[in-house]
């Protein structure tokens, strides 16, 4: 089995509003990290699993839209209609917006990169990592 795996870095702002007490429930920034991990049994006639430079620019493509430097919050968070009004970019969850969610959105919505088999979010500090793999 082949594994390739890409990193994108990233910024947001983000809050933890459900069933959490703690500095993490104060709206606060973050430096994150997505990793992207993609497997299969052949290689390309060139030679490779997926070409990273191509896996690099899809998922780039989708974290600078939806997720660089935007507050991603619950969807019930009240913060949400607060900031939208004042012209921030939203970003929403349906829980609150942890790495383990985040990791969950990017794999769902890369959901069309073919071997795609886990995401992994690292929030701020590189000793701590969440992942997320949809097991069948």
């Amino acid at each position: 089995m082949y594994f390739v795996e890409i990193r994108v870095r990233f910024r947001y702002a983000h809050r933890l509003f459900h069933n959490y007490v703690g500095k993490c429930s104060h709206l606060h920034g973050e430096s994150g990290t997505a990793i992207i991990i993609v497997e299969g049994e052949e290689l390309l006639p060139s030679g490779m699993l997926i070409d990273f430079k191509d896996l690099k620019v899809l998922v780039e493509e989708w974290i600078n839209q939806n997720l660089d430097h935007t507050t991603i919050l619950s969807c019930n968070d009240p913060l949400v209609k607060i900031l939208k009004s004042f012209g921030v970019q939203v970003y929403t969850t349906d829980g609150n917006p942890t790495a383990e969610n985040i990791a969950k959105e990017i794999f769902d919505h890369l959901g069309t990169v073919v071997g795609l088999v886990k995401v992994g979010v690292i929030e701020s500090f590189e000793d701590s990592i969440a992942w997320y793999e949809r097991r069948d």
